[in-house]
């Protein structure tokens, strides 16, 4: 296939400027592998500083069941195990290439005869994780599930997701059918965007005669969020918090499904990404980035001047910036980009942003009460209701940084959320504690104990917790008469016993 085929659909201006083809891995001689994702706990390290570890080689097993093992990128000796200043856990492992590249053992799996629990325990021994870094291992469960939605949809040019399946389009059906097996799921559904002609027709050969069901939307930004998937596929709409676990569809994106049958069937554990390399860079492409590679050591490879740019983390439109050299922020990203640094000027109030926001918002609105840290005004704008998308960021002539000040207010809102469930946890312990003290004073003052029933009737309920002041006197009042019966008790048993 030639590279104008593989380019059919796609605008001009994205083939000049990336050439997305597939472009051999950059191997740095020091790779830094995380041993914590963006979810669960740390991995345990099984190897030690010394040690010589073959490509492929486990090394940190998965801490429970929120984590997932970790395997060396390459072939090399381990240069050094660091850990975080706050923990004792290691949280890196530094491996020096030997540029050899020999792999190791690995476990095998049958996958065709394995059953669900058997294939989920070996998802999460061989680190397969998804693109928002949670283990894919635990979607994985049955009956839970009525749709598979593989997300194939390719609406940013500076994002070659497109030509994963260039090699890969039987594999990737085989793998898609055998998860709609193993989960019992009714309905898979595979989206397209219309203008990915060379990814449509391989996709209708592959899946030809199968129950996969192949859908286009129009290539249009951001139809390839979840969301609007759904509402243009399926019909549905999803509330500002709710998602789509909650109407019992399985939202896999390409990356995922391709990890996912790297390692069912070819026995591969993740140890590699597929990743665009594009902005102020001599030599962009599409390239396979191994895990723990220093984004830093990654654009210097291919002529980024960092210290002039500022690095994005996501495509072009939705992505975010990097303030750390994070080596894992690989796993979570279709794309790395290094771009000039621009200087935020006024509003001038053209509007543009409101006109391409795809649910209709006001998104300077949003950033300017953001800005003033009025969170729950914004909140009230529907400013959960945001997917995110960055179309409202790159349309500003003044290079406001919209969807990075929206982000920050949905974060905002969440910890607070958080925060306030937790305190009303704490409070709703600390009453029911209160009132379980008051029962056994009221017991000890009256001298007898009350029934279950009494006791629980003594503690209110959560909404209908009392005033403090005036429970305190009823418990002061009950007192002094449970006093007072009890020296008219010793009173008379005194007068009897004198006379």
């Amino acid at each position: 296939m030639t590279s104008t085929q593989r380019h059919t659909g796609y605008d001009a201006v994205s083939i000049e400027t990336l050439s997305l083809l597939r472009r051999p891995a950059y191997l740095p001689s020091t790779l830094h592998v995380p041993l914590k994702g963006a979810w669960g706990e740390t991995a345990q390290a099984q190897v030690q500083v010394g040690d010589y570890v073959y490509k492929g080689q486990c090394l940190a097993s998965a801490n429970g069941w929120v984590s997932v093992a970790v395997h060396a990128p390459t072939s090399g000796w381990v240069s050094a195990i660091e850990s975080a200043a706050h923990s004792t856990l290691a949280t890196t492992i530094c491996v020096d290439s030997d540029a050899k590249e020999q792999w190791g053992e690995r476990p095998y799996i049958n996958a065709a005869l394995a059953d669900l629990a058997t294939t989920r325990n070996y998802l999460q021994q061989s680190g397969v994780v998804g693109m928002n870094g949670l283990p894919i291992h635990l979607s994985l469960q049955a009956n839970r599930w009525h749709s598979l939605l593989i997300n194939a949809v390719h609406t940013d040019p500076s994002v070659g997701i497109d030509h994963v399946v260039d090699d890969d389009a039987e594999i990737l059906v085989h793998t898609a059918l055998h998860l709609t097996h193993l989960l019992g799921v009714k309905r898979c559904i595979l989206a397209l965007g219309e203008q990915q002609i060379v990814a449509l027709r391989q996709w209708q050969q592959a899946a030809a005669g199968t129950l996969l069901a192949i859908e286009t939307v129009p290539n249009r930004y951001p139809n390839h969020h979840p969301r609007i998937l759904l509402t243009k596929l399926l019909q549905k709409r999803l509330a500002p918090q709710q998602r789509l676990s909650h109407l019992g569809v399985l939202h896999l994106t390409l990356p995922t499904l391709q990890a996912i049958a790297h390692a069912l069937w070819q026995q591969w554990p993740l140890i590699s990404r597929k990743l665009t390399i594009s902005g102020q860079v001599k030599s962009p492409g599409y390239y396979s980035v191994f895990v723990g590679t220093p984004l830093t050591a990654l654009l210097a490879h291919h002529g980024a001047q960092t210290d002039e740019c500022t690095v994005f983390a996501g495509s072009r439109i939705a992505g975010y910036p990097l303030s750390c050299d994070y080596s894992d922020k690989q796993l979570h990203a279709l794309a790395v980009m290094a771009l000039p640094k621009n200087e935020a000027a006024p509003c001038i109030r053209c509007q543009r942003c409101t006109e391409v926001c795809p649910l209709q918002l006001q998104p300077y609105d949003l950033y300017r009460l953001i800005s003033c840290g009025q969170y729950q005004r914004a909140q009230q704008r529907q400013l959960m209701a945001c997917i995110a998308c960055g179309a409202c960021e790159p349309v500003c002539p003044s290079h406001l940084p919209l969807q990075q000040q929206l982000r920050h207010g949905q974060q905002r809102l969440v910890l607070e959320r958080q925060q306030q469930q937790r305190i009303a946890h704490a409070r709703r312990h600390y009453q029911q504690h209160q009132a379980r003290c008051q029962a056994q004073m009221l017991e000890k003052a009256q001298g007898l104990t009350l029934p279950i029933t009494q006791a629980k009737q003594v503690m209110p309920l959560k909404g209908e917790l009392e005033d403090n002041a005036a429970r305190q006197t009823r418990l002061l009042a009950a007192q002094r008469r449970a006093v007072a019966k009890r020296r008219e008790q010793q009173v008379k048993s005194r007068a009897t016993h004198e006379s």
